[in-house]
């Protein structure tokens, strides 16, 4: 009988215990963190401490350390994949460089990163930390001064016969005795002094996307409500009366043949109903009391309709 199902179900045990450990330790000390780091470290420390260990031996002061020794390990850009600084097709013109190198950044947040052309090789772009999004990070805002400098120069962006910055190479690099992952212009080497790096705080960002959430949320709250419905009367319009709708008097002396004079009565009780329509539209009469005169009224047209049907004749 095969026990791969009892292991990838200890396995998951396993690393679900990892988890809830560096959970609620960070919890306690009051770190602000995301889930899903934590979730990659758990992987991280089940992987490399814990993977051979009974479920019931992990202990809170063994995850602690194995997450103490995962922090302090250094990589360094010659440790990672040579297709990122190789594979040219992510990265050999300037529009593309931010980007790639906002995805190196989120990938090995350890590692510095250096931009360097010839317009900025004096003051190379120096970054380190997991800079999130592309859309609006400090790469895309390098890559839009790049594109400020063509076309201020009567450059075209679109046209590669216009470009005035050259394709780019990344290569890993040691200046000052610190390893750097660079992407800089042909024709270019390296600094010999490297600027202090743009530190990025992932803490911090968390921390400031929670509070700016939080603050959109209390002035959607705080925004006016648009009422809907009529709109209340005041107290002086209560007590005001209601206008009387004056009726127009209805000749009941037999006369022969009166139709078009009972057609002309019938049209202006008509016209009257929707009179008094209006003026409940418009607050100046309460349905019960509109309903009550549009009634007799059609009880009038109703009457007149029936001399019609005589020929106007009584």
């Amino acid at each position: 009988m095969s026990n791969k199902g009892y292991k990838k179900i200890s396995g998951l045990k396993k690393y679900n215990k990892i988890l809830s450990i560096l959970v609620k330790q960070k919890k306690k000390s009051g770190e602000v963190y995301s889930f899903k780091d934590v979730q990659k470290e758990a992987s991280r420390i089940y992987r490399a401490d814990f993977k051979n260990v009974a479920l019931s031996k992990i202990r809170v002061k063994d995850v602690k350390e194995s997450s103490k020794k995962d922090s302090e390990l250094v990589l360094k850009a010659s440790d990672v994949p040579n297709y990122w600084f190789n594979d040219q097709s992510y990265f050999n013109y300037w529009y593309q460089v931010g980007e790639w190198a906002n995805r190196f950044a989120n990938a090995f947040p350890m590692i510095p990163i250096m931009l360097i052309t010839k317009s900025t090789e004096r003051n190379p772009l120096v970054v380190q930390g997991a800079t999130g999004n592309y859309e609006g990070s400090i790469f895309q805002r390098w890559t839009e001064d790049r594109r400020d400098e063509i076309n201020n120069s009567g450059g075209d962006d679109t046209n590669s016969a216009d470009w005035t910055i050259g394709n780019f190479g990344g290569t890993p690099a040691i200046i000052g005795g610190q390893e750097y992952a660079v992407w800089l212009e042909e024709g270019l080497e390296p600094p010999k002094i490297a600027p202090k790096p743009i530190i990025i705080e992932p803490r911090k960002t968390i921390l400031i996307d929670k509070l700016e959430k939080e603050e959109k949320e209390r002035r959607e709250k705080e925004k006016p409500k648009k009422k809907r419905g009529r709109p209340k009367k005041t107290e002086e319009e209560k007590k005001k009366p209601l206008p009387k709708v004056k009726k127009k008097p209805i000749d009941k002396k037999p006369t022969p043949n009166r139709v078009s004079e009972i057609r002309a009565l019938i049209d202006g009780l008509r016209a009257d109903i929707e009179t008094i329509k209006q003026e409940v539209k418009d607050g100046f009469n309460t349905k019960k009391e509109a309903q009550k005169q549009i009634s007799k009224i059609r009880e009038d047209i109703s009457n007149l309709t029936r001399k019609l049907e005589k020929g106007g004749v009584i």
